[in-house]
């Protein structure tokens, strides 16, 4: 059996939930856990969300922070993680976000930089080609090409 990794471990507050939560995030999943037991407290699990459950909206996870509060849209449904400090709300978001993308922070930004200078690049190519067309007011279409030249 693969041994899951864990990324982050605390006792947050969850909307809906009372008291403390102990969160568990994973490679694989949250789970939730609660004290449980009059004399001898145990944690039991409340509830679990598979990594995969957490959306996607055009390439983006579906987790948002504000101040000490963490969001986080699963197929499941919202929920609202309270922490008791700002630093552990980032620790967990960024946590959250490297889980669900598959990369970290100077991973996501090699990826926009290769976006970026891609798109460049096809602007500098359609340029030098003057295949792009452009549509203009009226209907009328021209390539690059064409209207350098016709205003030369």
């Amino acid at each position: 059996m693969e041994q899951e990794t864990i990324y982050f471990e605390e006792f947050v507050k969850v909307e809906g939930m009372k008291g403390y939560i102990k969160v568990t995030l994973t490679d694989k999943k949250i789970t939730f856990e609660k004290l449980k037991g009059i004399f001898s407290k145990k944690l039991k699990v409340v509830d679990i969300i598979s990594i995969d459950d957490i959306k996607q909206y055009k390439d983006k996870p579906g987790i948002k922070i504000k101040d000490n509060i963490v969001k986080v849209n699963t197929t499941k449904g919202d929920y609202l993680f309270t922490c008791d400090s700002v630093s552990i709300a980032k620790s967990f978001y960024k946590e959250l976000i490297d889980v669900k993308t598959g990369t970290d922070a100077i991973g996501r930004g090699a990826n926009k930089f290769k976006k970026v200078t891609g798109n460049v690049k096809q602007i500098v190519d359609a340029f030098k080609t003057g295949l792009t067309v452009i549509p203009l007011v009226g209907g009328v279409v021209l390539t690059i090409k064409q209207m350098i030249d016709k205003y030369k």
